[in-house]
């Protein structure tokens, strides 16, 4: 167990998400990981020692980017803009984090691991920048040691003061929206407006320490399922720092329990979230199938409505 105080950093504005029970109760598994929210919402009546959450909002936030990161009279458009803030947020919340060795940012449509035992090793060798991804840097979880320069290293990104103001998400923490995928950290064409750019060039250059290594599984197809057992997720034979359900909570057929507590085991696939595989199997392609062609049909009828 690494000795390093950590603190994730969640802005959160907007109704909760009807996850947002699955990804507390995984917090109540990494006891060695703090986590931060800032929101607007009623605060949930359980949750773990580890998470806290302070009343704010997206106007105090917005007046906190003006004073921190001396931009006048900017107002944030939406909660999603928030996402390109993140390289900042050592310094727009360093009144948080004076008493922790490293500070994250993140996202709640994940369930947690051991995600402990995935970067002991980065941790205990003092790692400046901690990746989930080995091929950019994770905008789902990545952890920053808490200095001066990492915290300020946002300000060398190219024409960040431009973007930083667009009213759109411009994937700063990550790539920019570039789909170029990079092989361990050797660069292919990525922009040096990029937050992954910016950390891979400082590596290089040996000005920090950076880790690239993959832990997570952010996509699972209709052929592969997790297990979580024992607090740990199992994947093809090795273990995830955590399920980040990104891409399958797109598909209008995948769903969330409503477990209070997460059962000792269960399973993941294609379509949402099971206490037994058997029942997963049988009733998973039922639901698939029901859920896409209701989903179609109701397409369907807005078009016809819209058109007659």
């Amino acid at each position: 167990m690494s000795s390093k105080k950590i603190l994730l950093i969640i802005p959160y504005f907007g109704p909760w998400p009807e996850y947002l029970n699955l990804y507390i109760q995984s917090c109540y598994y990494n006891k060695w990981l703090n986590i931060l929210f800032l929101t607007d919402n009623e605060i949930p009546k359980k949750y773990p020692p580890n998470v806290k959450f302070v009343e704010s909002s997206l106007k105090q936030i917005s007046n906190l980017i003006c004073e921190k990161l001396n931009i006048l009279d900017y107002e944030l458009p939406n909660s999603y803009k928030l996402c390109d803030f993140k390289p900042t947020y050592g310094l727009l919340f360093q009144e948080y984090i004076v008493e922790y060795d490293y500070w994250a940012y993140g996202d709640i449509d994940l369930i947690y691991g051991d995600l402990e035992n995935k970067i002991c090793n980065e941790l205990q060798n003092n790692y400046d920048f901690i990746s989930l991804r080995a091929e950019i840097l994770s905008g789902s979880f990545c952890l920053i040691k808490n200095t001066l320069y990492n915290n300020h290293l946002f300000k060398k990104l190219v024409d960040f003061n431009e973007l930083i103001i667009s009213d759109q998400y411009e994937g700063i923490d990550e790539t920019r929206h570039n789909s170029a995928i990079w092989n361990g950290l050797q660069k292919i064409q990525l922009p040096n407006s990029s937050f992954t750019y910016l950390i891979t060039k400082e590596n290089d250059e040996l000005r920090i320490k950076a880790s690239f290594k993959t832990h997570i599984c952010e996509n699972l197809d209709s052929r592969s399922y997790i297990i979580f057992e024992n607090n740990q997720l199992y994947y093809q034979g090795q273990t995830l720092g955590y399920f980040h359900y990104v891409m399958n909570k797109r598909k209008v057929y995948f769903s969330y329990p409503k477990w209070e507590n997460l059962p000792k085991k269960f399973y993941i696939t294609d379509c949402g979230f099971y206490k037994c595989l058997g029942f997963a199997y049988f009733f998973g392609p039922i639901k698939k199938i029901f859920k896409i062609s209701a989903h179609n049909l109701k397409k369907t009828l807005k078009y016809l409505v819209k058109n007659n």
